[in-house]
């Protein structure tokens, strides 16, 4: 197969450390949003909004940045920028989850309302009934499609940031070498 290239890339930090502090910084962070949305009476509607998806891509941005300059000579591949900013989202998601669930359980008690409402203005729902607009609005799986919502968009953003940010380039491994 010639049309497959394999490509040698070093990692010139210690990327899972600091994916782990920034994930955790992350979270917080899309937490706090979360909080303060509600707060100044702009509650979320849906479990997943685009607030939430803007600020992801941000914050994974961020991140790679502060990664970036960090480095000794702020040099970053492709590989790198993406597992930092995968690695950052996915604590970052899991967090968010966590907190999800106790914004809808203890801070927002009219959230699963809010949704009900939400999918009543789409056509599509319009067949079902009250109770199984209720069903589907479940606390669980509120928390459950956040979470597979966002792990998704950070696989997607992931490679957006990589792109953005890569400043050194990978070199190509030559077939004679691996032989």
């Amino acid at each position: 197969m010639k049309l497959l290239r394999q490509y040698s890339s070093t990692m010139h930090g210690n990327y899972k450390k600091a994916s782990l502090g920034y994930g955790i910084v992350m979270g917080i962070v899309m937490s706090l949003i979360l909080l303060v949305r509600y707060l100044i009476y702009m509650p979320a509607k849906a479990p997943i909004t685009t607030i939430d998806e803007i600020a992801l891509l941000v914050l994974m941005a961020i991140a790679t940045i502060i990664y970036k300059n960090g480095l000794k000579d702020k040099r970053i591949t492709f590989k790198e920028a993406y597992m930092i900013a995968f690695l950052s989202a996915i604590v970052c998601v899991i967090i968010y989850g966590i907190f999800m669930y106790i914004y809808t359980v203890g801070i927002d008690k009219d959230f699963q309302n809010h949704c009900i409402e939400t999918l009543r203005k789409n056509p599509k729902y319009i067949k079902y009934t009250p109770s199984q607009m209720k069903e589907m609005v479940k606390v669980s799986n509120i928390v459950m499609q956040s979470i597979v919502s966002n792990l998704v968009m950070s696989v997607l953003w992931a490679m957006v940031v990589g792109v953005i940010f890569r400043n050194e380039k990978s070199e190509i491994i030559n077939r004679n070498k691996l032989k």
